[in-house]
Protein backbone atom coordinates (compact mmCIF):
# COMPACT_ATOMS: atom_id res chain seq x y z
CA UNK A 1 0.00 0.00 0.00
CA UNK A 2 1.08 3.54 -0.78
CA UNK A 3 1.72 5.75 1.67
CA UNK A 4 -0.72 9.30 1.51
CA UNK A 5 1.62 12.34 1.95
CA UNK A 6 0.15 14.95 3.63
CA UNK A 7 0.10 18.34 1.93
CA UNK A 8 0.72 21.17 4.34
CA UNK A 9 -1.02 24.56 3.59
CA UNK A 10 1.36 27.36 2.63
CA UNK A 11 2.81 29.23 5.55
CA UNK A 12 1.17 32.61 5.06
CA UNK A 13 3.49 35.50 6.17
CA UNK A 14 2.11 37.28 9.11
CA UNK A 15 2.81 41.21 8.35
CA UNK A 16 3.62 42.89 11.41
CA UNK A 17 2.38 47.00 11.37
CA UNK A 18 4.62 49.04 12.55
CA UNK A 19 2.55 52.03 14.38
CA UNK A 20 5.38 54.19 13.65
CA UNK A 21 5.48 53.47 10.02
CA UNK A 22 1.98 54.06 9.38
CA UNK A 23 1.94 57.38 11.76
CA UNK A 24 4.55 58.63 9.28
CA UNK A 25 2.55 57.47 6.22
CA UNK A 26 -0.64 59.61 7.41
CA UNK A 27 1.38 62.19 8.06
CA UNK A 28 3.40 62.32 4.65
CA UNK A 29 -0.31 61.88 3.10
CA UNK A 30 -1.65 65.16 4.96
CA UNK A 31 1.19 67.23 4.14
CA UNK A 32 0.54 66.50 0.68
CA UNK A 33 -3.05 67.31 0.41
CA UNK A 34 -1.95 70.25 2.14
CA UNK A 35 0.28 71.01 -0.34
CA UNK A 36 -2.11 70.41 -3.03
CA UNK A 37 -4.30 72.91 -1.68
CA UNK A 38 -2.17 75.85 -1.16
CA UNK A 39 -0.59 75.13 -4.64
CA UNK A 40 -4.15 75.60 -6.02
CA UNK A 41 -4.89 78.33 -3.47
CA UNK A 42 -1.82 80.13 -4.71
CA UNK A 43 -2.28 79.86 -8.39
CA UNK A 44 -5.79 80.40 -8.13
CA UNK A 45 -6.84 83.32 -5.92
CA UNK A 46 -10.36 84.38 -5.21
CA UNK A 47 -9.52 87.89 -3.56
CA UNK A 48 -9.10 90.72 -5.85
CA UNK A 49 -6.88 93.90 -5.18
CA UNK A 50 -8.76 97.10 -4.37
CA UNK A 51 -7.04 100.37 -3.39
CA UNK A 52 -8.35 101.45 -0.28
CA UNK A 53 -9.70 104.92 -1.57
CA UNK A 54 -11.38 103.17 -4.79
CA UNK A 55 -14.54 101.17 -4.27
CA UNK A 56 -16.07 98.87 -6.95
CA UNK A 57 -19.54 100.00 -8.38
CA UNK A 58 -21.64 97.40 -9.80
CA UNK A 59 -20.58 94.98 -12.94
CA UNK A 60 -21.86 97.12 -16.09
CA UNK A 61 -21.39 95.76 -19.59
CA UNK A 62 -19.93 97.32 -23.17
CA UNK A 63 -20.12 96.47 -26.46
CA UNK A 64 -16.99 95.97 -28.29
CA UNK A 65 -16.65 95.30 -31.94
CA UNK A 66 -14.14 92.21 -32.68
CA UNK A 67 -11.43 92.92 -35.14
CA UNK A 68 -9.27 91.08 -37.72
CA UNK A 69 -6.66 89.91 -36.16
CA UNK A 70 -8.22 89.87 -32.35
CA UNK A 71 -8.48 87.14 -29.98
CA UNK A 72 -10.11 86.34 -26.88
CA UNK A 73 -7.23 87.00 -24.71
CA UNK A 74 -6.42 90.24 -26.43
CA UNK A 75 -10.05 91.47 -25.94
CA UNK A 76 -9.56 90.28 -22.28
CA UNK A 77 -6.35 91.90 -21.52
CA UNK A 78 -7.20 95.10 -23.02
CA UNK A 79 -10.81 95.53 -21.32
CA UNK A 80 -10.20 93.74 -18.00
CA UNK A 81 -10.58 96.04 -14.88
CA UNK A 82 -10.40 95.36 -11.26
CA UNK A 83 -12.57 93.17 -9.77
CA UNK A 84 -11.20 90.60 -12.20
CA UNK A 85 -7.89 88.94 -10.27
CA UNK A 86 -7.37 86.33 -13.53
CA UNK A 87 -7.48 86.69 -16.54
CA UNK A 88 -8.80 83.39 -17.34
CA UNK A 89 -11.48 83.96 -15.13
CA UNK A 90 -12.37 87.23 -17.23
CA UNK A 91 -11.99 85.25 -20.36
CA UNK A 92 -14.69 82.46 -18.44
CA UNK A 93 -16.88 85.66 -18.32
CA UNK A 94 -16.97 86.85 -21.36
CA UNK A 95 -17.70 83.70 -22.44
CA UNK A 96 -20.49 83.53 -19.90
CA UNK A 97 -22.03 86.95 -21.22
CA UNK A 98 -21.82 85.82 -24.88
CA UNK A 99 -22.93 82.41 -24.46
CA UNK A 100 -20.22 81.01 -26.35
CA UNK A 101 -18.75 77.61 -26.19
CA UNK A 102 -15.78 77.61 -27.80
CA UNK A 103 -12.41 80.74 -27.78
CA UNK A 104 -13.10 81.11 -31.48
CA UNK A 105 -14.55 84.40 -32.37
CA UNK A 106 -14.96 86.53 -36.20
CA UNK A 107 -13.80 89.62 -37.15
CA UNK A 108 -16.61 92.00 -37.59
CA UNK A 109 -19.09 90.15 -34.93
CA UNK A 110 -19.42 91.90 -31.43
CA UNK A 111 -18.94 90.78 -27.90
CA UNK A 112 -20.70 92.21 -24.64
CA UNK A 113 -17.48 92.73 -22.46
CA UNK A 114 -18.40 93.01 -18.55
CA UNK A 115 -16.18 95.58 -16.13
CA UNK A 116 -16.32 97.15 -13.43
CA UNK A 117 -16.63 101.10 -12.55
CA UNK A 118 -13.77 102.20 -9.58
CA UNK A 119 -16.02 104.98 -7.78
CA UNK A 120 -13.69 106.90 -5.68
CA UNK A 121 -14.56 106.95 -2.01
CA UNK A 122 -15.98 110.33 -0.32
CA UNK A 123 -13.09 109.86 2.26
CA UNK A 124 -10.60 110.08 -0.89
CA UNK A 125 -12.10 113.69 -2.27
Amino acid sequence: MKKMRTVKPARRRRRHHNPLRRALFVLACLIMTAGLFAGYRILNPQTSVVYAEESLSDLKYKVVRVEEGDSLWNIAKENMSPGFHDIREYIREIKDCNQMESDQINAGSYLMVPYYEIAESSAAK
